[in-house]
């Protein structure tokens, strides 16, 4: 029965829905995006034969190791922040907590040197360290200094489709010669996500630094919120959410070429932009941690919007 409580514990520490959202961020962007091109153009793709699978899997690993970590340094400020979904110290150890962060990171390592091996790069296995460091550091540090520690998260979630560019990046420059057209437009739309991403989790984040304020001044974090005040960061907010505007309005214009305009524009109202809007609305209002909290539901659910819109228009251009 204690295994079991346990189980669902680690469950729940581990982040399903957020796994999930990045499980099926990879699989769709490399099966919609990807692969439809340099299939058009018979070229063997590097993470074929179920390789992608495994990428998959050491992606997780580091995402999960990275909650973990971060709710391990993080225990002080979620007392105040988030009691009732506190794992570490309230039901499981901190000792408990350091173990399965060392499974995790072993497994990853594991499985990222055989795709290393498999591919004839072994020297790729040593990004898999640098990120594990990288979030030790932000869980450790960086979070609570002014934006750096946003910025790294919303750096990570741009390696989420990043990556699969990067490890299939020389075959789709081959596709791109053999045929330009798609492959710039494939490219065209990796940068528009990957820029996407970034911006949005950027967004994201400093909202809710400004929803947990007062569970991090107690822990004596200096992050942007706290240096420069909530006015000054819903300040950013609004710029950040306006240059995103400006990007998704660009790659409308481009994508409306490619495929039907009005699938292109109405899909990006329904998408991108009505989110964008309640998002906006719930800001100017916001005043309590908890009208910032809706306003970080709806930051998510534009994130997730802009990847239903990326893999509308391809799997309809395809």
């Amino acid at each position: 029965m204690n295994m079991l409580h346990n189980a669902r514990h680690i469950f729940y520490l581990l982040r399903p829905v957020n796994l999930l959202i990045v499980t099926i961020s990879q699989i769709l962007v490399y099966y919609i995006v990807i692969l439809p091109l340099l299939i058009s153009q018979s070229i063997s793709p590097v993470l074929g034969n179920g390789k992608i699978l495994w990428f998959i899997l050491v992606t997780l690993c580091i995402t999960a190791s990275g909650y973990i970590i971060n709710d391990i340094f993080d225990k002080d400020v979620d007392q105040y922040n988030k009691p009732d979904k506190m794992i570490i110290t309230k039901h499981l150890s901190i000792q408990q907590g350091w173990f399965l962060y060392g499974i995790l990171i072993g497994i990853g390592l594991l499985v990222a040197f055989g795709i290393a091996i498999t591919i004839n790069k072994v020297w790729l296995t040593l990004l898999y360290p640098l990120a594990v460091i990288l979030l030790l550091i932000y869980s450790k540090w960086w979070k609570h200094q002014s934006l750096k520690g946003n910025i790294v998260v919303a750096l990570f979630c741009m390696f989420v489709p990043g990556i699969l560019w990067y490890a299939e990046c020389e075959s789709i420059k081959h596709a791109s010669m053999m045929d330009p057209k798609n492959g710039n437009t494939v490219q065209y739309a990796l940068i528009f996500y990957c820029f996407f991403a970034f911006v949005s989790t950027l967004i994201r984040e400093v909202i809710k630094d400004i929803e947990d304020l007062e569970g991090d001044k107690l822990g004596g974090s200096q992050h942007f919120v706290i240096t420069a005040g909530t006015k000054n960061a819903k300040s950013l907010v609004f710029i950040l959410t306006g240059v995103l505007l400006i990007g998704i309005a660009l790659f409308i214009v481009i994508w409306s070429q490619e495929v039907s305009e009005n699938i292109a524009i109405l899909g990006g109202m329904v998408f991108l932009f009505l989110p964008s809007w309640l998002l906006i609305r719930q800001m100017l209002t916001a005043q309590y941690s908890s009208q910032f909290g809706k306003a970080s539901f709806w930051a998510k659910i534009w994130m997730a919007g802009g990847l239903f819109y990326l893999l509308l228009i391809h799997i309809i251009k395809w």
